[in-house]
């Protein structure tokens, strides 16, 4: 078989090894057997003369990057990648707007009643409005009396409480002790 021949074979095998790689994790072997293909194809190439020993470091100067490159746009969508590399939340995972979120952070110490089960998510009704929540770890039954402990992102964080819910709760007309402040003096 003709060396230069054997050249390209080797540069083959070692984009097949890439491949490998990216979809078979194997702690870097793959990647090292592609670099070790690379440097035997440029060495046979040699063998055979200059000229072929160019043209073979030249088809790897230029194969390389394009199969690392294609292999990092495939790599995100296969099951791996997909657990390594962080992807933008979709729809109801979205971060509410700077605004959204501070008018939330305002129902932290609000009262409020479950509208659903909540194992831990589902919804709750404050000052007549419905929102989406989750408990802080506890199941809370439809009707039961909650209280916003926190908001993350898009979801208000609840907890049951033995706290009464009046029928005027209001989060803005609420008096400062009940989000764990004193009262205002001197003002």
């Amino acid at each position: 078989m003709n060396p230069l021949l054997w050249s390209f074979v080797l540069l083959s095998l070692a984009v097949v090894f890439i491949a490998l790689e990216v979809f078979l994790p194997s702690g870097g072997m793959l990647a090292f057997l592609a670099c070790c293909s690379m440097i035997a194809a440029i060495v046979v190439g040699f063998m055979h003369g200059f000229r072929p020993g160019m043209t073979v470091t030249l088809a790897t100067l230029v194969v390389l990057p394009l199969s690392v490159g294609l292999a990092l746009k495939i790599w995100p969508k296969t099951p791996i990648g997909k657990r390594m590399v962080c992807v933008p939340p979709e729809g109801d995972e979205q971060v509410l707007p700077v605004a959204q979120l501070k008018q939330r952070e305002t129902l932290v110490g609000c009262i409020g009643t479950a509208t659903t089960k909540m194992l831990p998510s589902g919804e709750v009704e404050i000052a007549g409005e419905i929102f989406d929540a989750v408990t802080a770890g506890m199941a809370v039954e439809p009707g039961q009396v909650v209280e916003v402990i926190d908001v993350r992102a898009n979801r208000i964080v609840v907890k049951p409480t033995s706290r009464q819910l009046s029928p005027n709760d209001d989060p803005l007309e609420q008096p400062l002790e009940d989000f764990g402040f004193d009262s205002i003096q001197g003002v």
